[in-house]
């Protein structure tokens, strides 16, 4: 109950500029294609009560189910059936700010965090930056980044309890994202859950943690094949190859992480909008040193942030991480190398609660 109080109000604060507002339109950038698809969705189901298998109004036809960017396939869309696409995209906007703060407080607790490490953990990755520009854009299938720490959480129960119901569960939120999200989510939370697991294998000297990880893995394809199995169909019959020389310089990455200006309107020095780049943690990051006091808590945390940060890169040099990842199947239809900040903020956001506990002790 606390933490659903918690999350609610930290949800309202937070969102408070778009409360006013949810019956407006968003035209702005993505949100147009979001809001297409959507209706379409809404209309099929509100007029003719049917499911909605075919969207004729998209590309001269597409299959939802298909559709890598379709948004209907949730349990949130009764918002849309509720209130129309325009009010019900607009309160998932305000869910997914208090599912990101409840995330990150449960992850700190499973952690073992007092529970003012964990609002800390909570408050820096709900409250980055990566949120509201990626829903200002209309991102709203990037920000289903929010269940990342319910799913770390989950699969970090698994691998220190092994009890396989936390690894089923790991899968299911992972198939949430496969529903909700386009193959970024999936196969981003995917990549951050193995880097802190595998973290997690080597401190420990075993080989739960990647048992866990398997069975996870197992579940997300078995519960997410509904709409994955369309998806890889639909995706290799139209391919999207993306070029890989996709770089950010540090001086971009430490704007983005460290910059108190995260105005969407401002200048980007990587040649994309600043929202595609913004995910600030400012003094959390300064916090998040003192996790080094607990050193075998925070190797996981610190291995899968470096790795991430690297990614986050780009194309530095001919065979760098982004390069080799970029050459695997489906990563190879990514692109933007940024949107790894999203995670890498999460591994800022748990070394500052590990770094307040130890500052507590």
């Amino acid at each position: 109950m606390a933490v659903a109080i918690g999350s609610t109000a930290f949800a309202m604060v937070f969102c408070y500029p778009l409360v006013p507002h949810l019956s407006i339109p968003g035209t702005l950038n993505d949100w147009d294609q979001i809001s297409a698809s959507q209706w379409a969705a809404y209309w099929t189901v509100r007029q003719y009560h049917q499911f909605p298998l075919w969207n004729p109004f998209e590309c001269g036809g597409i299959p939802p189910l298909g559709d890598p960017n379709s948004h209907f396939l949730t349990p949130w869309f009764l918002l849309t059936l509720m209130f129309g696409p325009v009010v019900g995209l607009h309160l998932e906007v305000v869910l997914f700010s208090a599912i990101a703060w409840a995330g990150g407080y449960v992850l700190g607790r499973v952690l073992g965090m007092r529970r003012i490490s964990a609002i800390c953990t909570a408050t820096a990755f709900a409250g980055s930056s990566w949120f509201f520009l990626r829903a200002s854009e209309g991102q709203i299938v990037i920000m289903v980044f929010v269940y990342l720490p319910w799913i770390i959480a989950a699969g970090w129960a698994a691998s220190e309890r092994g009890k396989l119901r936390y690894a089923a569960l790991c899968g299911a939120l992972i198939a949430v994202s496969i529903f909700e999200g386009n193959p970024y989510l999936p196969l981003f939370e995917g990549l951050t859950l193995a880097l802190v697991l595998v973290g997690r294998a080597a401190v420990r000297l075993s080989a739960r943690p990647l048992i866990a990880l398997l069975v996870a893995a197992f579940f997300a394809a078995g519960f997410g094949a509904v709409k994955g199995f369309p998806v890889i169909e639909v995706m290799a019959s139209h391919p999207r190859p993306t070029d890989a020389n996709f770089t950010n310089s540090l001086d971009a990455l430490s704007q983005s992480l460290l910059s108190r200006n995260q105005d969407r309107n401002r200048t980007s020095v990587n040649g994309w909008g600043f929202w595609e780049s913004g995910a600030y943690v400012g003094l959390f990051g300064i916090i998040a040193v003192m996790a080094l006091l607990y050193p075998r808590r925070a190797i996981p945390w610190i291995f899968a942030g470096i790795v991430l940060f690297e990614l986050a890169r780009g194309a530095i040099d001919p065979n760098c991480l982004w390069v080799w990842l970029h050459s695997m199947p489906v990563f190879s239809s990514s692109r933007l190398p940024s949107r790894f900040l999203i995670p890498f903020a999460l591994m800022v956001a748990v070394l500052a609660g590990t770094g307040i506990d130890a500052v507590c002790s």
